[in-house]
């Protein structure tokens, strides 16, 4: 099966910059061009109101690119996201699966949770969700940042 490809990767909570604790993992699975992932979170105490956007992200200009998937469904402390984009055109983003390095998981709170499959440091402060005007620029699956992107 030369088109399957299948990893977990763990998520941490990261406050003032730093990874502290485990929260919970990601399941990112490849196959006939269709990506699904699945994350299962845990320990994710906030008040009952408060929203969380997953995002996947690229590595440009030294910044972390988010491409945002969804939202993460959240209760009693725990959170679950199920969702399926195109492995070659990352929700209409023109960033592949390939290109993408890891995930963050933002409140509307001000909590980031992240996860990197790179061998690079997660360093939250460069990340900068992405519109959906520069996600389909030509340019966008490039290593040159999308037209009327900030650098």
């Amino acid at each position: 099966m030369a088109d399957y490809d299948r990893f977990i990767s763990y998520i941490y909570l990261y406050e003032r910059g730093m990874k502290t604790m485990n929260t919970g993992f990601a399941k990112v699975e490849s196959r006939s061009g269709q990506c699904r992932v699945n994350i299962t979170m845990k320990n994710m105490y906030h008040e009952s109101h408060v929203k969380f956007s997953v995002y996947m992200f690229v590595r440009r200009e030294k910044r972390l690119l988010g491409i945002l998937l969804g939202e993460l469904q959240t209760q009693n402390s725990t959170g679950t996201f199920d969702g399926v984009t195109d492995s070659e055109n990352i929700q209409g983003s023109g960033y592949t699966l390939d290109e993408v390095c890891g995930m963050i998981i933002r409140g509307d709170n001000g909590k980031i949770y992240g996860t990197g499959w790179d061998d690079e440091a997660l360093d939250i402060d460069r990340f900068a969700p992405i519109s959906q005007e520069e996600a389909g620029a030509p340019g966008a699956g490039t290593d040159a940042p999308a037209p009327g992107a900030a650098v």
